[in-house]
C-alpha cells in the first residue's frame, strides 16, 4: 500500500518518495493503524511502453517528504531518516527533519519539530548545525526558498492554528554573524603569521 507524495525528474526519468503502509501482520503491528516505513523509486522511461520502476531505498518508520537536486546529486529528506542519491547509490545521512529545502547555493536546510533550536545544513558533503535566532513556534509542513534567498517555512503553531517564519540564508555567511566573526579573525590570524614567517625569511 503505497502513499506516493513528492517526485523529482532525473536524467532518465524520476525519483518519486512518500511511503509505504505495512499490513497488519508485518512485525505485530497495529492491524487498526499499520505504520508508514520511508520508501523512494527510482523511476526510467523510454518514451515507450510502460516505464521501469525500482525500489532503491526501504528506511525506517516515517515517510520521505522532499526530494531535492544537489551538486552531489539528490537528497531526500524524511521523518525518520535523510538519504543521499548519487546514481543507484543510497548513502544514509542520519538527519531527521519534518521539511526541507535547497537554497540557490545548493545547501539543503533540514527542519525539525516545533520549539526545535536548531538546524542541519548539508553543504558540499559535509553536514553542519546552526543555532536558530528562536526556536520553532511551528510544526513545519512546508518550506521553500524565494530568488532573494529567503526561505519560508510553513506549518501549524502549537495553538494548531497556520502560521510562518522567515529565515535569511544569507545571514550565516555575513562577516557580523558569529561564525563570520570566527572566519574573519582565523584569515587575519594566519596573514599575521605568514608576515612574521615571510619577513624572518628576508631577515
Amino acid at each position: 500500500d503505497m502513499h506516493l507524495t513528492v517526485i523529482e525528474p532525473t536524467a532518465t526519468g524520476w525519483l518519486v518518495g512518500g511511503g509505504w503502509k505495512a499490513p497488519p501482520s508485518f512485525l505485530g503491528s497495529n492491524p487498526t493503524s499499520p505504520p508508514m516505513y520511508e520508501m523512494i523509486l527510482d523511476v526510467t522511461w523510454n518514451g515507450e511502453g510502460a516505464p521501469s520502476i525500482e525500489i532503491i531505498h526501504l528506511g525506517g518508520e516515517g515517510v520521505i517528504h522532499s526530494i531535492m537536486p544537489t551538486n552531489d546529486g539528490f537528497i531526500a529528506a524524511g521523518t525518520a531518516d535523510s538519504v543521499l542519491i548519487n546514481g543507484k547509490d543510497v548513502t544514509s545521512l542520519g538527519i531527521a527533519s519534518q521539511s526541507a529545502t535547497v537554497d540557490k547555493r545548493g545547501d539543503v536546510w533540514f527542519f525539525g519539530e516545533i520549539g526545535s533550536t536548531n538546524v542541519a545544513i548539508y553543504s558540499d558533503d559535509e553536514i553542519s548545525i546552526e543555532k536558530l535566532p528562536n526556536p520553532l513556534h511551528i510544526t513545519p509542513e512546508y518550506s521553500v526558498i524565494d530568488d532573494s534567498g529567503i526561505i519560508a517555512v510553513h506549518g501549524v503553531n502549537g495553538d494548531d492554528e497556520i502560521s510562518s517564519l522567515s529565515i535569511d540564508t544569507d545571514a550565516r555567511l555575513s562577516f557580523t554573524s558569529l561564525r563570520g566573526m570566527m572566519d574573519l579573525g582565523f584569515i587575519l590570524v594566519s596573514l599575521m603569521i605568514i608576515s612574521l614567517m615571510m619577513w624572518n625569511v628576508v631577515e
